[in-house]
């Protein structure tokens, strides 16, 4: 297969729920319109832009992020996800502890995480989609609110590592020209 290594292993791991490769064309049918309605197809466009704006779940605020499939940290063999969410844009990395890593960026459509992988071997870009659920607003230690983001099979773990660190400063430093 031509995609990056670790993505493979998260396709296995995962039995293949995670990837999907494109979400599935919605029809004016999906609004209950038939060709006897006297509804354009640009209103039609106009309906569905703005059914999937008032569904599309935002990325956490700012800040950084780590999941894994394990809920503890440097678990060997989980594949983990570390990245920072800026602007409604991820950039980060997956890995597995003492392994390599790749590093991704991405944005939230309707119940997926978006993501462009690049495989650290052979600077190949592939495209990855996490199923997501956003999650109640959870009030956090200084009076905020975030709205917590659920990834089809990782845990949210509540710490960074120095090795993730290390890593999302990799990605950020190969990416974020080109992300932010």
């Amino acid at each position: 297969s031509n995609r990056p290594r670790l993505v493979q292993q998260m396709s296995t791991l995962l039995g293949g729920v995670a990837l999907a490769s494109v979400l599935p064309f919605i029809s004016t049918q999906a609004f209950g319109l038939d060709a006897s309605d006297t509804v354009s197809q640009a209103s039609a466009g106009e309906a569905l832009s703005e059914t999937l704006i008032e569904a599309a779940p935002v990325l956490p605020l700012n800040g950084l992020y780590l999941y894994g499939q394990a809920a503890q940290p440097d678990q060997v063999g989980a594949v983990y996800m570390v990245f920072e969410a800026r602007d409604g844009v991820a950039l980060g990395a997956f890995y597995m502890p003492n392994s390599s890593f790749d590093c991704f960026y991405g944005s939230l459509r309707p119940a997926e995480l978006a993501l462009t992988v690049i495989d650290s071997y052979s600077q190949d870009a592939f495209p990855y989609a996490v199923a997501i659920a956003a999650t109640e607003e959870v009030a956090d230690a200084d009076g905020g609110v975030s709205l917590g983001l659920e990834i089809d099979g990782y845990y949210q773990l509540p710490e960074l590592s120095e090795g993730d660190r290390r890593v999302l400063a990799v990605c950020r430093r190969d990416l974020a020209d080109q992300v932010w």
